[in-house]
């Protein structure tokens, strides 16, 4: 619907008619009113509530992110040859490895984007894939949610996915998964998630 009137702040002027002063006023409340109610389920609710049809769309943003570190991965197999540096995962030449990280995000909220910073060193090269498993009385076996980032070049870098839309739901459990043929050494320096958050509650 449309309002009655533009939002003007420059009226009354100084020079308006002193007579004019409570139209002006009843004016002003009705201006008010129409915008609040554009907003509110009742004006004169105390406290306020939200109309249904909003609540959601105030405070969205997008591209929030966070880092797992390398620190929050764990070896699965006591074998792994791992340690844990200063600012990497290390696993030295042995057999082939796994380490998994929980990621924590709040319900709601859509990851857009997973990047690997890591270094294949001597190794053959290392995954990282976002997996997802079933929180319920039958849980179901962990699946990817992505197409697995492969860093195969030597050197430090970044391995980014294309543009995702995964859903973190209530009833989903989820972890990364990095994992690679050693036959040499290899580093994780950590993941980077980005991702959207549609109501200004979904923070972490």
């Amino acid at each position: 619907m449309a309002y009655t009137r533009t939002w003007d702040s420059t009226t009354p002027t100084a020079t308006s008619q002193l007579s004019a002063g409570d139209d002006a006023i009843r004016a002003l409340k009705v201006d008010i009113e129409e915008r609040l109610s554009a907003l509110l389920e009742d004006i004169d609710a105390d406290p306020p509530s939200l109309q249904s049809d909003i609540v959601g769309t105030i405070g969205s943003k997008t591209g929030k992110q966070i880092i797992i570190g390398p620190h929050a991965f764990v070896p699965v197999a006591d074998d792994d040859n791992t340690s844990w540096e200063a600012a990497y995962v290390a696993i030295d030449d042995g057999p082939n490895f796994t380490i998994r990280a929980s990621v924590v995000l709040p319900i709601g909220v859509t990851i857009t984007k997973i990047e690997m910073l890591g270094d294949k060193n001597t190794a053959d090269g290392i995954t990282c894939v976002l997996k997802g498993a079933g929180f319920s009385a039958a849980p179901s076996a962990p699946a990817n949610k992505h197409t697995a980032l492969s860093r195969t070049a030597a050197g430090v870098g970044i391995e980014a996915t294309g543009t995702l839309a995964i859903a973190v739901v209530a009833d989903e459990l989820l972890f990364l998964e990095v994992a690679g043929d050693v036959n040499g050494n290899a580093r994780l320096y950590g993941v980077r998630i980005t991702y959207d958050a549609s109501d200004a509650t979904e923070t972490l």
